[in-house]
């Protein structure tokens, strides 16, 4: 059975995802609800992007293979064992027996595939071609449109408004972007990111989110640290309340203040108890004037 396939090439390791790449871009519509990355404006029909990827974004392929818009998946980066940078694996197969994805291209018994997606992207398919995608609902985001041959750029809020000329509900904004389809006889370490669902938001730049979100493994243990520290807090006031009502509660003992004991009377001998005590009586005696003269020996 021949391989009908369209082969790339190897996967060249010096190539890395441009950051212009990155941009989001939606059709100038106030109804249009599916953007893409890697596309630039369609100078030939100034108000729509369709079938005008931009070179750029995509690894180059080896003749006789022509970038040539649309390219509805383009091929197969083959042999390739490793997603570029900014990219990482979003769905494998090993041969025939074993896939988490309906891949564009066959998949041979002896191959191990693997999608490679930006960040936070999942396998998917769109107007029959494999994609990346993602689904922005809440926050805020900047959109590029094309009009008259020229970018402009457009600030969009889900789920409330477009903000444009006119105004108008959006649920959410489907987000595509490219999608390389690795193929390799030896199987590599599967670093699969695919923790996207409908009602979350990418995490792309020149977005903004408007919502609380859950809290980081980080943030988690700064609660926790907190909340510790108030609770030992709290049981310090308590204790130091608790000895106060204690020390109050013994009796104050009498002490007399130096002023009290500089006011007090101290009475003579005598005249303790209240009782005065009269001198004994003495009766007076004459003394002699005269004394005899004695002759000593």
């Amino acid at each position: 059975m021949p391989d009908n396939r369209t082969i790339l090439g190897p996967l060249t390791e010096t190539w890395t995802f441009p950051s212009r790449c990155n941009q989001f871009y939606l059709p100038d519509c106030s109804s249009c609800t599916v953007a893409s990355q890697g596309q630039k404006c369609n100078t030939a029909n100034p108000t729509t992007i369709d079938s005008r990827e931009d070179i750029q974004c995509w690894p180059p392929g080896t003749p006789p293979n022509v970038f040539d818009p649309p390219l509805s998946g383009w091929g197969i980066y083959k042999p390739a064992d490793k997603c570029p940078e900014g990219y990482t694996v979003a769905c494998s197969a090993e041969g025939t027996t074993k896939s988490d994805f309906e891949f564009q291209f066959e998949v041979h018994d002896d191959e191990f595939v693997r999608g490679c997606c930006p960040s936070h992207y999942e396998c998917a398919k769109y107007e029959g071609a494999q994609t990346c995608r993602s689904i922005f609902s809440r926050g805020r985001i900047q959109m590029f449109s094309c009009k008259s041959g020229s970018t402009v750029l457009n600030d969009l809020k889900a789920p409330t408004q477009w903000l444009g000329p006119g105004y108008t509900t959006i649920g959410s904004i489907t987000i595509h972007a490219p999608m390389f389809q690795l193929a390799g006889l030896e199987n590599f370490e599967t670093t699969t990111d695919t923790a996207l669902a409908s009602s979350t938001e990418t995490s792309q730049p020149n977005m903004e989110s408007d919502s609380g979100g859950g809290l980081s493994t980080g943030e988690q243990a700064g609660i926790g640290i907190g909340v510790g520290v108030v609770g030992l807090g709290i049981l310090v006031a308590a204790f130091y309340l608790w000895r106060r009502r204690e020390r109050s509660k013994v009796p104050p003992k009498y002490i007399l203040e130096p002023s009290q004991l500089d006011s007090r009377e101290v009475n003579p001998p005598g005249e303790l108890g209240g009782i005065p005590i009269a001198p004994p009586p003495y009766t007076p005696v004459e003394l002699h004037g005269t004394t005899a003269r004695q002759e000593l020996p």
